[in-house]
């Protein structure tokens, strides 16, 4: 990305992308007029990010996992939260194919993770990853995301949705948080995954999972 380029957060662009040679992560693609915000949906699950608007600007944020609170928020300021349990959302057998060739049209490697744990809980619920115009280079950077696909959706969790006044938090997405709620019986550490404002009323939605 060009630091010139008016629709895009620069600063968080470098940062999003300098992580990727660390987590050993590399994206090839091959465009033919596909819809931009399709692209950008595919990248953002080939890296596991948060890609979004903010301000007018594309803003890129990898999410980690949970760990390293950055806040706390409490029940006590917030004005609403519910939970949430979907068990669609489970994987425990992921399958990754990278090294896409354009002229074959077919798939270099694919690798898996499993979790034999969560099989023998829930049954086999399996995700295939083949994404043929935006592709994970080599079976390192698939590997990788079949594995934090594993980490992060082997077994049932609430997701919370959470409403807070307008001014009492300042996290952005991909935050971390530590969320506690008597009611709900839940003090846990938690990923800040959407926000929602609402100028009207004056209240913040944030979406937050593990």
């Amino acid at each position: 990305a060009n630091s010139s380029n008016p629709d895009i957060d620069y600063l968080s662009f470098s940062s999003w992308s300098g992580v990727f040679s660390i987590d050993n992560v590399r994206v090839q693609a091959h465009l033919t007029g596909q819809p931009p915000l399709d692209i950008l949906r595919r990248l953002s699950q080939l890296t596991q990010s948060a890609i979004y608007d903010e301000n007018g600007k594309i803003k890129f944020v990898r999410f980690t996992l949970a760990s390293s609170p950055s806040f706390t928020l409490a029940d006590s300021g917030t004005v609403d939260a519910q939970a949430t349990l979907d068990d669609r959302e489970l994987i425990n057998r992921a399958a990754v194919s990278a090294a896409y060739n354009v002229d074959s049209q077919s798939f270099g490697v694919t690798v898996f993770d499993i979790s034999s744990d969560s099989q023998a809980s829930y049954g086999l619920r399996e995700e295939v990853v083949s994404e043929n115009y935006v592709w994970l280079t080599d079976s390192v950077s698939a590997l990788n995301l079949a594995q934090r696909m594993i980490v992060t959706n082997k077994n049932m969790q609430n997701k919370y949705s959470i409403t807070t006044p307008l001014t009492s938090i300042g996290v952005e997405i991909g935050d971390t948080v530590t969320y506690q709620d008597s009611f709900l019986q839940v003090d846990d550490t938690f990923r800040v995954m959407g926000i929602s404002t609402d100028m009207q009323t004056g209240k913040k939605t944030l979406d937050i999972d593990r």
